[in-house]
């Protein structure tokens, strides 16, 4: 089924800035959709265009993405099959032409990619996650767990935690799942109510209280054990946004020991199911220390940053063994497979992630039963963005049946 037109224009994510919208029609469907952007990045992401007009969104407009979608990338694709993604991807690589899409942006690129990858659904008149699980090869879509961030933190929020996610995994998966989420998410906020601290939330939909790291994971564990003991705890500290001339700020000066020593007293007391970017991208002496000691899984994130070579990397010196998945790091959907097909090759977990400027497109939940990921991270059960995904995976649940 050919593609006729590729419309891009400017819409807000969550945070207000403006971010790629593609409007893509065939001869039979329309399909929509709608990138976000991440705040604390990693230095081997794919570059998402802005166009730096200070009079306009402060520099964050993105007409030039717009323009490059609409110009130049619509002209080259429009009659193509739009069940060729691999084709349509690799020619948007080609037009593009850098190593990290800094021509044409990853965030003009990922929404094209995004679009055909439903419309390609469509066209095959199958559900999306269907349609990703054919194009990965994989056997089986399940249903993954859900990391909630249910307390916010780091650059995410303006207070002195310092890590930038406190997560509940429920074993639960569905509905099940959701349903403990919430609960949990609720017993926290009235502990924090009692406390006399703050329920405002952050970026992500998690709390924001102005406590200290201990503080929050104590919180956190013991809502979590008062709704079901299996629900398991998770960290991400974003590493890399904390690390100056070879030292951490968490939130005080401290060295890679002293954080290894941290973290192996939070897994004895905790338990904790996996900690994301435990050391900066740079640090690779302290992960490969780290990977020998710790009892959890290590998640990379700006380590890896759901790029190939940065997998093959990681894997060679024994870095992390396990991986998040953020499309927009790498600009197509053909990329992002194929770097979960690296980490399933690698026996590592893989865990699919919205951005904290996100919208309402609920692409990833497809993109995570697809892939048959082991988890998704999706924020807390609040903001619209947020719960857009978990109303898909609701929905989704409900198509596996």
């Amino acid at each position: 089924m050919k593609i006729k037109s590729i419309k891009a224009y400017e819409v807000l994510d969550s945070r207000g800035n403006p971010t790629v919208k593609v409007v893509l029609k065939t001869e039979k469907h329309i399909v929509a959709a709608s990138v976000p952007s991440g705040k604390s990045k990693g230095a081997y992401e794919a570059v998402e265009l802005r166009d730096g007009n200070k009079k306009r969104f402060s520099g964050l407009g993105i007409r030039k993405a717009v323009k490059n979608v609409n110009e130049i990338i619509a002209k080259k694709i429009i009659g193509t099959d739009c069940r060729k993604q691999q084709k349509i991807d690799n020619l948007m690589l080609m037009l593009d032409g850098t190593q990290r899409k800094s021509r044409l942006g990853a965030n003009a690129i990922l929404a094209v990619s995004i679009a055909v990858c439903k419309a390609g659904a469509k066209a095959e008149e199958r559900p999306l996650f269907e349609y990703i699980a054919e194009l990965s090869s994989c056997k089986k879509p399940a249903i993954p767990r859900i990391y909630a961030n249910l307390i916010n933190g780091g650059m995410h929020a303006e207070t002195k935690l310092s890590f930038q996610e406190f997560l509940a995994v429920p074993k639960a998966k569905g509905m099940k799942g959701i349903e403990q989420i919430h609960s949990v998410y609720y017993d926290i906020k009235s502990t924090l109510k009692k406390q006399r601290l703050s329920t405002s939330v952050g970026d992500e939909g998690g709390f924001t209280p102005n406590i200290c790291n201990d503080e929050a994971l104590r919180i956190l564990h013991l809502s979590a054990k008062k709704i079901d003991k299996k629900i398991q705890l998770a960290l991400d500290v974003a590493a890399s946004s904390r690390f100056k001339s070879g030292y951490y700020f968490i939130p005080e000066k401290t060295s890679s020991a002293n954080l290894l020593e941290q973290y192996k007293n939070y897994i004895k007391k905790y338990k904790l199911l996996s900690i994301e970017d435990p050391f900066a991208e740079q640090d690779l002496g302290a992960w490969q220390k780290a990977i020998k000691v710790l009892n959890c899984m290590l998640v990379g994130d700006d380590l890896t940053a759901t790029n190939p070579k940065r997998i093959e990397l990681a894997k060679k010196l024994n870095l992390c063994n396990a991986l998040l998945i953020k499309p927009n790091q790498i600009g197509t959907i053909t990329e992002t497979i194929l770097a979960a097909n690296l980490a399933k090759k690698f026996k590592w977990p893989i865990i699919i992630s919205h951005r904290s400027g996100d919208t309402c497109d609920s692409f990833i939940a497809d993109l995570a039963v697809g892939l048959s990921a082991f988890g998704i991270k999706i924020g807390a059960p609040c903001r619209g963005e947020r719960t857009a995904k978990y109303n898909r995976l609701i929905e989704i649940e409900q198509e596996l049946r």
